[in-house]
C-alpha cells in the first residue's frame, strides 16, 4: 500500500468515525449534536478560525493535537505514553475520586444517642439532623466501615467522570477496565471535543449497559445543573465517584464539580424533615388555611400594569435604599422575612412578605418577633406549608396564604423547589404572572468592594470577606460552604465572588423559566447574573414615569388580597380526595412489597441491593402513574442518607461475615423505610377521612 493510499484510507476512517459519532450524539444528546453541527458550519464558512489541528504521528502510530497559537503539541508528541499513563493511573481505590459523603454523619455520636427525640416533634434542621444521627446508629454498629480509610479497595466503581477528554483515545481502555454504569464526560473546549469525534468511537461508553452524560463547553450554571442530575442518579453510588482528568484547562471545572455537590448532599434537607415537618404540617393545614394554587392558568389581572419590586437581603438593598424610599408607591413591594424590618425602619411598608424557614428559634429571634409582627398585620403573608405554628399565629389569619414546597397532595399543583426563601419567592412571582419584575437585594454574591454577604441591617446572618486575601479550596485541600469564595458570571460586572451556599441558590434561580411576555430586571450592581434576566442600572429606570398607585396603600393591599383569594384553595377538592385514595392504595402495595422483602434471607449483599433497587423502581412507577413526586422525594432522601454507606461497606473485596451482616442491615433498613412510607400514607389518608 502506498503512502497516499494509507492516508486516503485513514481519512475515510476518520470521516466515518465522525459521522457515526454525530449519529450517536443526535440520538443521545440532541443539544450537543446541534452545538457541534453549528460549530462545524462556522469553520466551513471561515467564520471561526481553528486553533487546534489533528495530526497523525507516523513514528507513534497515534494522534496528537497541534496548537497553532502556542506552536506546540498538546501531547508533547508522546501521545502513546500519555494515554498509557492515563490508563495506568486508574485503579479500584480512592485515588482520583470525589464523594458526596457528609463525614460527620458517619461518625458515632454517643451523646446524641442519649437524647429522646420524637419523630413527630421534628420541626427544624437541627432536630432533624440529630434524629438522622440516631437513625444511623445501627448501620454504624453493624458495618463499622471507616469512610476515611485512604487504603480502601473496591470491587466495582458504578460512577466515573472524565474531566477533560482531549482526543479521548484513552477512554475505551478505561471503560473496559472500570466497567462503570454511569459516565459523565466533560470537555470545556468545543474545538478539542470536535477533534475527538474523528478518532474516538463514543459508543464504547455504552459498553456493559452503561449510560452517559455529556457537558461540552457549557456555561457554568448549565454544567452544574447537569452535574447535579448526575449526582441525583442512583444516589447509593455516590460514596465514591471515580474521575480522570487530562489536567488541560480544567481548573475551573473542578469548582463546578464541587459546587454541584452541595444541593446533592443528603443532610441539606433530610428525609425526616421532609416527612415529619413538611408532609405532616401539610396534611394538618390543608383544610384550615388558604393555599396558593400554582402555577396559574392565566396571570393575575392586578399585575397587568403594575411593576413589582422583589426585595431580598443582599448588599444591593443597602446601596439603593434611598431610591427605594423615593419610589415605594410606584411598585408592588414584595420582600422576605430577612429584609422587611429594614424596610419598616425606612418607613416602607411591604405589600407582601414571604417566609420559608421552619426553625422557630431563628424566626422568633431574627425575623418575626411579636412586636415586629404587630406592625405587619395588614401585609399579605406567603408562608411555607411547614412554617412553625407559633409564628403563623402571630400573623393576621385572613392575610396568610401557604404555598407548597417540595411535595403536594394535589393532583394539579406543582410544589416549589429551592434551597432558600429568595428563589421560592422569585418562583411564586413568576407563577402569579407578574409582567414587569424588578429584583433588588437578590445579589447572590458578596459586595465586590465591601465583601459583605448581606445588607448590614437585614435580619439575616451577614458575613464579611477579605477580598484581598482569598484562598481557594485547591490550595487548602479543603471544602467549605461559607468560608471560600468562588467566581461566577456577574450581573453588571464580568465576574463576581460568591459563596458556595449562595451559588446553590443561584443554581435554583437559573433553572426557573418564565413566559416570553414576562420581563425581569436585575438591579444588583455587585450581584451575580441570573439566567433570563436583564441587567439594569438604577439610573436607567425612568421611575418618575411610573404611575403612583399606592396613595392609599391599605386599599391597594385589600384589592391584591381579593385577587389572590380567587385563585387559592380553601379546602381539599373532591377530585383530590379521589386522587389521594388512588395514591394511598398504590403506596399500600409498596408497603406489602417491603414486608415481603423483610421475610427474605439474603445470601449476599447483591441480592439485597437488587431488592432495594426494585423498591426504588416501584416508587418511580408510582411517580410516573400519578405525576406526583411526594413519595419519590422522600424515598430519594431516605436512600441518599443510608444506602451510600451500606454500599460503601459491602463494596469491598475482603468484606467479612457478609451474609450475617447483610441480613442485619436489611432488617434495620426495611423497618425504617416501611415506617417512613407508612407514616406518609397515614398523613395522606388523614386529609381525606
Amino acid at each position: 500500500m502506498t503512502t497516499a493510499d494509507a492516508q486516503q484510507q485513514l481519512q475515510e476512517v476518520l470521516v466515518n468515525t465522525y459521522i457515526s459519532n454525530l449519529s450517536f450524539l443526535r440520538d443521545t444528546d440532541p443539544s450537543l449534536y446541534e452545538k457541534v453541527i453549528s460549530f462545524s458550519t462556522m469553520i466551513e464558512q471561515n467564520i471561526y478560525k481553528e486553533r487546534y489541528h489533528l495530526e497523525f504521528l507516523q513514528d507513534q502510530g497515534e494522534f496528537d493535537i497541534y496548537d497553532e497559537k502556542t506552536n506546540s503539541y498538546v501531547y508533547s508528541k508522546k501521545p502513546k505514553q500519555v494515554n498509557r499513563n492515563y490508563i495506568n493511573s486508574i485503579e479500584f481505590n480512592k485515588k482520583g475520586s470525589i464523594s458526596v459523603f457528609e463525614p460527620v454523619l458517619y461518625e458515632k455520636q454517643p451523646d446524641v444517642y442519649k437524647l429522646k427525640i420524637n419523630k413527630e416533634d421534628i420541626q427544624d434542621y437541627r432536630l432533624g439532623l440529630l434524629k438522622l444521627h440516631q437513625d444511623m446508629k445501627p448501620y454504624l454498629e453493624i458495618l463499622n466501615a471507616d469512610i476515611q480509610d485512604k487504603k480502601k479497595k473496591y470491587k466495582y466503581m458504578d460512577k466515573f467522570m472524565f474531566i477533560g477528554t482531549l482526543l479521548g483515545r484513552h477512554i475505551p481502555s478505561i471503560v473496559n477496565k472500570i466497567k462503570s454504569k454511569h459516565y459523565f464526560v466533560h470537555e470545556p473546549n468545543l474545538e478539542i471535543f470536535r477533534l475527538s469525534l474523528f478518532v474516538l468511537d463514543y459508543t464504547t461508553l455504552l459498553a456493559h449497559n452503561a449510560n452517559v452524560f455529556f457537558s461540552v463547553m457549557d456555561e457554568a450554571h448549565v454544567f452544574e445543573s447537569k452535574l447535579y442530575d448526575y449526582y441525583k442518579l442512583n444516589t447509593w453510588e455516590n460514596h465514591t465517584i471515580k474521575f480522570h482528568t487530562t489536567d488541560f484547562n480544567v481548573g475551573q471545572s473542578f469548582e463546578s464539580v464541587m459546587n454541584a455537590m452541595i444541593p446533592a448532599k443528603p443532610t441539606l434537607f433530610g428525609y425526616n424533615m421532609m416527612l415529619y415537618c413538611v408532609a405532616k404540617h401539610f396534611s394538618k393545614r390543608l383544610n384550615h388555611y388558604k393555599f396558593l394554587h400554582l402555577p396559574l392558568k392565566k396571570p393575575l389581572n392586578i399585575f397587568e400594569n403594575k411593576p413589582v419590586l422583589y426585595v431580598c437581603a443582599g448588599p444591593s438593598l443597602e446601596d439603593n435604599i434611598d431610591w427605594l424610599k423615593e419610589n415605594k408607591n410606584r411598585f408592588v413591594i414584595v420582600t422576605i422575612g430577612a429584609a422587611y424590618k429594614k424596610l419598616l425602619n425606612e418607613d416602607i411598608l411591604p405589600d407582601v412578605i414571604i417566609t420559608l424557614d421552619a426553625n422557630y428559634e431563628i424566626l422568633n429571634k431574627l425575623q418575626f418577633d411579636e412586636d415586629s409582627c404587630k406592625k405587619i398585620q395588614d401585609c399579605i403573608i406567603f408562608a411555607s406549608s411547614f412554617t412553625d405554628q407559633r409564628i403563623l399565629e402571630r400573623f393576621n389569619h385572613e392575610n396568610i396564604y401557604l404555598y407548597e414546597t417540595m411535595i403536594t397532595f394535589s393532583k394539579n399543583s406543582l410544589p416549589l423547589r429551592g434551597h432558600s426563601v429568595g428563589e421560592m419567592g422569585y418562583k411564586i412571582l413568576l407563577d402569579l404572572g407578574v409582567k414587569e419584575l424588578y429584583l433588588l437585594g437578590t445579589d447572590l454574591a458578596v459586595h465586590q468592594t465591601k465583601g459583605s454577604s448581606h445588607s448590614s441591617s437585614a435580619s439575616s446572618k451577614s458575613k464579611e470577606y477579605d477580598l484581598n486575601n482569598l484562598i481557594s479550596s485547591e490550595k487548602t485541600n479543603s471544602f467549605s460552604l461559607t468560608n471560600e469564595l468562588v467566581k461566577v458570571r456577574g450581573n453588571m460586572l464580568d465576574e463576581v465572588y460568591t459563596t458556595r451556599v449562595l451559588n446553590t441558590s443561584l443554581m435554583d434561580y437559573n433553572k426557573m423559566s418564565k413566559h416570553s411576555w414576562q420581563n425581569v430586571y436585575n438591579l444588583c450592581h455587585h450581584g451575580a447574573y441570573i439566567n433570563n434576566t436583564i441587567p439594569t442600572t438604577i439610573e436607567s429606570i425612568q421611575s418618575t414615569e411610573f404611575q403612583i398607585f399606592k396613595n392609599d396603600q391599605l386599599t391597594f393591599i385589600k384589592q391584591l388580597h381579593a385577587c389572590i383569594d380567587e385563585i387559592c384553595i380553601k379546602e381539599i377538592s373532591k377530585e383530590d380526595r379521589l386522587f389521594l385514595k388512588e395514591i394511598t392504595k398504590a403506596q399500600d402495595e409498596l408497603l406489602l412489597e417491603i414486608k415481603q422483602c423483610s421475610q427474605k434471607e439474603y445470601a449476599h449483599y447483591e441480592e439485597f441491593r437488587e431488592d432495594f433497587i426494585s423498591l426504588f423502581r416501584h416508587v418511580l412507577d408510582i411517580k410516573a402513574e400519578f405525576k406526583n413526586q411526594t413519595l419519590s422525594a422522600i424515598t430519594s432522601l431516605f436512600f441518599s442518607m443510608f444506602n451510600p454507606y451500606i454500599d460503601y461497606a459491602f463494596n469491598d473485596p475482603k468484606v467479612k461475615d457478609e451474609k450475617k451482616r447483610v441480613n442485619q442491615i436489611a432488617k434495620v433498613w426495611l423497618e425504617q423505610y416501611h415506617t417512613a412510607v407508612n407514616d406518609l400514607n397515614n398523613y395522606m389518608k388523614s386529609t381525606i377521612n
